[in-house]
């Protein structure tokens, strides 16, 4: 698995996060939690965004957490504007 990307690396440019980002220690350290905190809310299902379990790893998606810190993304691109058929070659 890649490294975890920081939180300042998080807030530094959102727009070229990864997709998901680890529950611990990106996603606590973003919300100001501890890791006990963080562990125990995933625990009773109560992490405030979703969690997404990769066999032993857990992560929350990239823009789910920045929406709850406020910060909104450009839109994502539609897949029917990506029409290849209509690329000039």
């Amino acid at each position: 698995m890649p490294s975890a990307i920081t939180v300042s690396e998080l807030l530094a440019d959102p727009d070229a996060a990864p997709p998901v980002v680890p529950l611990w220690p990106t996603a606590g350290q973003a919300l100001g939690l501890d890791r006990t905190t963080v562990y125990a809310l995933n625990a009773r299902g109560d992490f405030p965004v979703r969690v997404i379990r990769v066999g032993t790893h857990y992560r929350v998606p990239t823009r789910e957490l920045l929406r709850l810190l406020g910060i909104e993304l450009r839109p994502e691109t539609p897949v029917a504007a990506c029409d290849s058929t209509s690329a000039e070659v």
